[in-house]
């Protein structure tokens, strides 16, 4: 668990499919919001930035390593906040 990732609650299977039931983030995703306003700002580019360290530095204290870091992995939620998401299972 952590605030920059985004968060599983349940999984399910049945014979032919897995069902992850997990949190849901409507902003879209940090490339939509990017090619929408070009370029982001210092500001804006300091805190995407520092979402993502957080939530990779995270991954890392658990010897996880995300193989697919790209904007069209992270998602803004509700509040603006940058999550990590596709874990490619």
């Amino acid at each position: 668990k952590h605030p920059f990732i985004v968060s599983m609650y349940d999984c399910m299977q049945n014979n032919n499919q897995v069902f992850f039931i997990m949190e849901y983030i409507p902003g879209g995703s940090l490339k939509e919001h990017l090619i929408k306003c070009v370029m982001f700002n210092e500001l804006e580019t300091a805190f995407y930035s520092g979402c993502a360290l957080l939530a990779i530095n995270h991954l890392h204290s658990l010897d996880i390593a995300h193989r697919d870091i790209k904007l069209e992995n992270f998602i803004l939620d509700c509040c603006g906040y940058a999550k990590l998401v596709d874990f490619d299972l």
